[in-house]
């Protein structure tokens, strides 16, 4: 970029800002850079081309506002059981009609639970009772078998290397036990970052590509990274610690500015980052979960989920303020269309206070 008859490169904006400037204005100051550049915004902000290399991918500016889609939301059942106070992860049951599983996130033991649609807690499954950084999960089914993926995937905990734990999906009892049933894993996929710990808080899983998909939660203006990644796993392996491979980044998600909501993370800039995703059983689906909004992407079965996130505009589902949702981080589909589940963290259950469940669907 010249800017003066000087060559100017967004580095250096990186550098003067990091020293000196918080993210809001920095974002003002690069867009000023720009329009005294002398070159158009639309050149500035263009991102068709993707950048990798060695699975690593080089993020630039989204120029995209993002769509709108009309879809509903109510209020399904208020969640106030005390062992889950901050809702991570849910994925829908494929043995029991309107139920599904929910886990808490780091800071908590390692168990999950099986959950009806009026929030009553059915039982509850034990991994460990360690406090590893789970952050998603996801369901599945593969010859009539249904499974559950939960991903230890956080950035929390010792070491770079993260687990991805399969589970056969359990019974859930008619009569509720009164401790927490154990459960051993299935398999489980190693993984490491070529870069080092990345923290991810969301995973899917692609049955008929046999790919387990996670999204980054890595959004750092300081470091111009604006953008969560989309990466790829398969589904099996026998390596002994699996790379994710980079798929590209998810541009057309557009930050949530702090004037559109009083969402506490619009305030730092970050709204518009990834707390959990999911997949239609057909594979053709994205639902993408942010602090702000939910956005969901669709393809052909011939397209290339890569391509689909760096260039298409997704559906922008709306979702209700602070004061319903207050830190969005768990949704999943519900086997219906588009229909899905939304919750919310909310520490404050110990005291009392409650975790609102939403059904989210198209307007008919």
């Amino acid at each position: 970029m010249k800017i003066f008859g000087q060559n100017l490169s967004l580095n250096l904006v990186h550098r003067i800002s990091t020293a000196t400037l918080k993210p809001m204005v920095y974002y003002s100051m690069v867009l000023t850079l720009i329009l005294f550049s002398g070159c158009g915004f639309e050149e500035a902000t263009q991102t068709a081309s993707r950048h990798e290399t060695d699975g690593k991918l080089e993020a630039k500016f989204s120029d995209s506002p993002g769509s709108q889609e009309e879809f509903g939301w109510k209020e399904l059942a208020l969640i106030s059981d005390q062992r889950i106070p901050e809702c991570s992860g849910m994925a829908i049951s494929l043995k029991k009609p309107e139920c599904f599983y929910m886990h808490n996130d780091r800071g908590n033991v390692n168990h999950f639970y099986a959950v009806d649609f009026d929030g009553e807690v059915l039982a509850a499954y034990r991994y460990s009772d360690m406090m590893l950084d789970w952050e998603d999960m996801a369901q599945f089914s593969i010859d009539g078998k249904s499974h559950l993926l939960i991903g230890y995937c956080g950035d929390g905990g010792g070491g770079d290397e993260r687990r991805l734990l399969i589970f056969e999906e359990p019974d859930i009892p008619k009569v509720r036990p009164t401790e927490p049933l154990s459960l051993k894993p299935e398999w489980i996929i190693p993984y490491r970052f070529k870069d080092g710990l990345i923290d991810v808080e969301s995973v899917a899983v692609d049955v008929i590509a046999q790919k387990v998909y996670l999204i980054t939660k890595n959004v750092d203006p300081a470091k111009m990274i604006m953008h969560d990644a989309l990466f790829e796993l398969p589904l099996y392996s026998n390596e002994r610690v699996n790379t994710p491979k980079a798929l590209g980044f998810l541009r057309k998600i557009p930050p949530l500015m702090p004037h559109e909501t009083d969402n506490k993370w619009a305030q730092k800039g970050r709204g518009h980052e990834v707390t959990s995703c999911d997949l239609t059983p057909d594979g053709l689906h994205l639902l993408v979960l942010t602090h702000g909004d939910a956005f969901i992407y669709s393809r052909n079965q011939s397209e290339d989920w890569g391509a689909i996130v760096e260039q298409k505009i997704p559906l922008r589902v709306r979702l209700p303020g602070a004061d319903i949702l207050p830190q969005r981080e768990a949704a999943c589909f519900i086997g219906r269309g588009l229909d899905f589940l939304v919750s919310s963290e909310n520490p404050d259950v110990v005291f009392g206070k409650k975790q609102t469940l939403l059904l989210v669907q198209p307007k008919k």
